[in-house]
């Protein structure tokens, strides 16, 4: 799992016994699961893991795609091999474990009906 609690900065640069817990890590958590997991089939587990899973443990109702209904969409390309930089952190709070690691995939956008909401250009 990841969560998103950004925190500034100055909050983690202290010593850690005082420091706050949490890092930023929604924003490369795909691309570094992709690129550190040894399955061929990363990416199915990831799927399954990451949006099939938890809906399963809420008792929400699966994904599906149905006349009618509204489209919502992540669109990633898999293959994609980049190095996750401060600079592509999103999020106000820009301490993550990833920084300067290989990645693996990268997620290109949302589309949700007709609107697309570009993420990354990798």
């Amino acid at each position: 799992s990841t969560d998103h609690f950004p925190l500034e900065e100055d909050r983690k640069k202290i010593p850690f016994p005082y420091a706050d817990f949490g890092a930023e890590g929604l924003e490369s958590a795909m691309s570094g699961f992709l690129a550190h997991c040894p399955l061929e089939d990363a990416v199915t587990l990831w799927v399954r893991l990451a949006a099939i899973g938890p809906r399963k443990v809420l008792n929400w109702e699966p994904v599906s795609l149905k006349v009618g209904q509204c489209a919502d969409f992540t669109i990633y390309k898999p293959t994609s091999q980049w190095i996750f930089q401060k600079q592509d952190i999103k999020s106000r709070s820009k301490n993550n474990p990833n920084i300067d690691r290989q990645m693996k995939g990268s997620i290109l956008g949302r589309l949700r009906g007709s609107h697309w909401l570009p993420i990354s250009e990798k």
